[in-house]
């Protein structure tokens, strides 16, 4: 399994990956939601090629989008960083 962070900000993280079993994946965790999910990550999106979305906290309906799109919707609208 390999894993990226592909985006990285004080409150956000977004994390891209390929596993054998999986496929490519995508995992976007929110700093601000750690008391908000269940296992305290906060961890707002979890999408696989194999299961699809495990977790969408977003608040984005995906409406046939590519997860990607979601997740950059997201850090558009929550991101911390000046850039």
């Amino acid at each position: 399994m390999s894993r990226t962070v592909i985006f990285k900000d004080e409150r956000l993280t977004v994390v891209q990956g390929v596993d054998h079993m999986l496929g490519e994946f995508f995992q976007l965790y929110d700093n601000q939601m750690c008391n908000e999910t269940p296992e305290g990550e906060g961890i707002i999106i979890d999408w696989s090629e194999g299961y699809g979305y495990e977790t969408n906290l977003s608040g984005i309906v995906p409406k046939g989008r590519h997860v990607f799109d979601v997740i950059n919707q997201y850090v558009s609208e929550n991101s911390n960083s000046i850039d």
